[in-house]
């Protein structure tokens, strides 16, 4: 796979589970794995930044403006911004914006994104869906993952999975979880450990 590292199987032991393969669950995989976290990112799609999901435009802060100082950051860059224009139905200029930025390859961002993460340690499976949390009381032990046509469970045998990263708040799980309240939900059962 030229997209991730592929696990052995889901249903070994994680530290970490991602669900969703974005730059937002990319990013937060490679700070868990580089913690020392077992961490598994969980995409529902083929490949990692496809289908499309935005234009690639990225606004300029600090943060943005270091990573795309980064080689492979930056060349990835397709052209720089100054202003944003905001178009009427009739074809006028209506209202220009200053706001700096740069549009970028977001298919090659997030594969960029991936292969750091899985240089850092994470596992990327593709093709997997998330369907429901696996409970034992108020604990999560994994999650269901719906892959082809068979329904795996990913997470820890006889243990609790100590982080769940979900990044979509519109996707089934969020709905099923009501994780509807914000676009980035954390849930912690106890703090990452480079020692397990």
């Amino acid at each position: 796979m030229s997209n991730g590292r592929m696990p052995k199987r889901l249903n070994q032991p994680y530290d970490v589970i991602v669900v969703g393969g974005g730059p937002a669950g990319l990013s937060a995989a490679k700070s868990a794995a580089k913690g020392g976290a077992r961490t598994l990112v969980l995409e529902e799609h083929r490949e990692i930044g496809l289908p499309h999901h935005c234009s690639g435009w990225i606004w300029s802060c600090p943060y943005s403006e270091d990573l795309f100082e980064k080689p492979e950051f930056k060349k990835l860059i397709l052209q720089k911004l100054d202003s944003q224009c905001i178009y009427g139905p009739s074809g006028k200029l209506a209202i220009e914006i200053p706001m700096k930025g740069w549009v970028i390859d977001r298919v090659e961002f997030d594969r960029v994104l991936a292969r750091a993460a899985v240089r850092e340690g994470a596992d990327i499976s593709l093709s997997s869906r998330v369907v429901g949390l696996l409970l034992e009381g108020d604990k999560v032990k994994g999650v269901s993952v719906k892959k082809g046509n068979d329904t795996i469970n990913a997470g820890k045998r006889n243990q609790y999975v100590s982080h769940c990263i979900f990044l979509h708040v519109y996707s089934p799980i969020s709905y099923a979880t009501g994780i509807l309240n914000s676009h980035f939900y954390f849930f912690a059962q106890e703090p990452i450990s480079k020692n397990p």
